[in-house]
C-alpha cells in the first residue's frame, strides 16, 4: 500500500470564505446623498433637555457584507468552520436572531454528517456515507466541527496521532487504509489539539519540519515527496504561528486583541522565551520549569491586561512586568 497525501485544488485547500463587500453604513458615518445642512444648534425635547444634533444616532445601520463559498456548508467540512465565522460576525455585528436560525441549520448539517459518516467499527468518520474511504483530513475537520460523537473525540485524536507523520526521508508510510494529511493540512490538526486541550502533544508533531531542515530545505514543502513537491509553500510554514500560539501560549483574549490570554504548552521544554508584536507594544514571556512548577515572567504593553492559564488555574495579568510561579 502506498501513502496517500491530501492534495486538493487551490480553490478548495485555501481559505474559501471571503468578505467581498465591507461596511456600507456605520454609526456616525456621513451620508453623501443628503444635501440638507446639518444644524449644530442644540434642540430641546418636551422635557426641556438639550441635546446636540450632531451626536450620532443610537441606532446604527446594519453592516452589509457578502460571503462566498466554493460549495455547500457540509462539503467535507471545508466550509463548516468558515460558516461558523460568518455566524459569529453576524451575531456580533448584524442580526443575532437570524444568526441563531442559521446556526441551527448548520448544526443540523453536522448532526447529519455524524449520523451518516460515523463508522462504529473503525471509530472514525468516513469520507462519504458509503464508508469506503477514510482520511485524516475528514476526521480533523469533523473534530473541529463537532461531527464526532460525544465522548469519542479524544479516542479519534489518539488514532490520528498514532498514524505516520509526513516524511521527506521515509517513503511508503501508510495510515492503515487512511489517507494521510499533508504537511500543510496539519495546521488544522493543531487547531484540534487546542480545541481538545491537548496542546502538550504539539511538539512531537514538528518531526516533518525537522526532517526538511535535515535534508537542507530552507523553506518548507507542501508534500514530503522527493520527486514532486513545492519546496516553498507558505501554508506549510504554520509552525511559525503555532510556536507562539500553542507552545508559548500567546493568543487574543477577546476580539480585537483588546486583552490577552497566555496559556503555554511546553511539552518537554525546560525553558522558553518568546515575544509577540501587539498594536500597543510587544508582549514578552519567559518560562522556566522548576520540578512540577512553572516560573513565568510576563511583560505586557501599556493598557493591555489579560489572564495567564496553567493546568486549569488562571491568574490575572496587568500591564507591565510581572512574575508568576504556578504549580
Amino acid at each position: 500500500m502506498t501513502t496517500r497525501f491530501e492534495r486538493r485544488p487551490f480553490r478548495r485547500s485555501m481559505v474559501t470564505l471571503a468578505i467581498l463587500a465591507v461596511i456600507a453604513g456605520a454609526c456616525g458615518g456621513d451620508d453623501d446623498s443628503s444635501t440638507e445642512p446639518t444644524s449644530t444648534e442644540p434642540t430641546s425635547d418636551t422635557t426641556g433637555d438639550a441635546t446636540d444634533a450632531t451626536e450620532p444616532s443610537a441606532e446604527c445601520e446594519p453592516i452589509k457584507a457578502a460571503f462566498v463559498y466554493v460549495g455547500p456548508i457540509g462539503d467535507a467540512g471545508w466550509t463548516k468552520k468558515h460558516d461558523d465565522g460568518r455566524l459569529d460576525l453576524e451575531a456580533a455585528l448584524g442580526d443575532p436572531a437570524r444568526a441563531a436560525r442559521h446556526r441551527e441549520r448548520a448544526d443540523a448539517i453536522v448532526d447529519a454528517v455524524r449520523g451518516l459518516a460515523w463508522d462504529v467499527g473503525r471509530g472514525l468518520v468516513a469520507d462519504t456515507p458509503a464508508k469506503g474511504a477514510f482520511s485524516q483530513q475528514a476526521n480533523i475537520v469533523a473534530l473541529l466541527a463537532g461531527a464526532v460523537p460525544g465522548g469519542q473525540e479524544k479516542a479519534v485524536l489518539d488514532r490520528l496521532l498514532a498514524m505516520p507523520r509526513p516524511s521527506i526521508k521515509k517513503a511508503g508510510a501508510t495510515g492503515d487504509g487512511v489517507a494521510l494529511a499533508s504537511v500543510y493540512f496539519r495546521f488544522y490538526l493543531s487547531r484540534v489539539l487546542e480545541k481538545l486541550g491537548e496542546g502538550e502533544r504539539y511538539l512531537p508533531e514538528l518531526e516533518p519540519w525537522r526532517e526538511m531542515l535535515d535534508v537542507g530545505l530552507s523553506t518548507f514543502a507542501e508534500i514530503p515527496d522527493a520527486a514532486v513537491r513545492s519546496d516553498c509553500h507558505a501554508w506549510s510554514a504554520h509552525p511559525s504561528y503555532d510556536l507562539l500560539r500553542v507552545v508559548a501560549g500567546l493568543k487574543p483574549g477577546s476580539p480585537g486583541f483588546r486583552t490577552v490570554r497566555i496559556e503555554p504548552h511546553l511539552g518537554t521544554l525546560g525553558r522558553l522565551e518568546a515575544t509577540m508584536p501587539h498594536p500597543s507594544g510587544p508582549i514578552s514571556v519567559s518560562y522556566r520549569r522548576d520540578g512540577q512548577a512553572l516560573e513565568a515572567t510576563v511583560t505586557l504593553p501599556p493598557g493591555l491586561t489579560g489572564e495567564f492559564a496553567w493546568r486549569g488555574a488562571t491568574r490575572a495579568l496587568h500591564s507591565g512586568e510581572q512574575s508568576l510561579r504556578v504549580e
